[in-house]
C-alpha cells in the first residue's frame, strides 16, 4: 500500500498583528479594541509581539459573518 504523497500534517501559523490588522483592513486600535471585548483571541509570539493564530483568525470571521445587520 502507498502512503500519502504528503502524510506530515501542516502546522497553522501565527500572523503577526500588523500582517493581520491590514489582510483584515481594520487599524491597530480596532484590534486592541476587538481582544478587550473577546472577539479576538491573540498568541504571544515574543515578550513584545503578538499575533493572531489561523484557528482564531478563522473564528473571527465566522463571527463576523453571523452578526446582523441593524435595522
Amino acid at each position: 500500500m502507498r502512503s500519502p504523497k504528503n502524510s506530515i500534517p501542516r502546522l497553522k501559523r501565527v500572523i503577526p498583528m500588523d500582517e493581520w490588522c491590514e489582510a483584515r483592513g481594520i487599524s491597530y486600535y480596532t484590534a486592541r479594541r476587538l481582544r478587550m471585548v473577546g472577539r479576538l483571541k491573540v498568541t504571544q509570539m515574543s515578550p513584545g509581539r503578538i499575533g493572531v493564530h489561523e484557528d482564531d483568525d478563522a473564528a473571527y470571521l465566522e463571527s463576523c459573518r453571523q452578526v446582523e445587520p441593524a435595522e
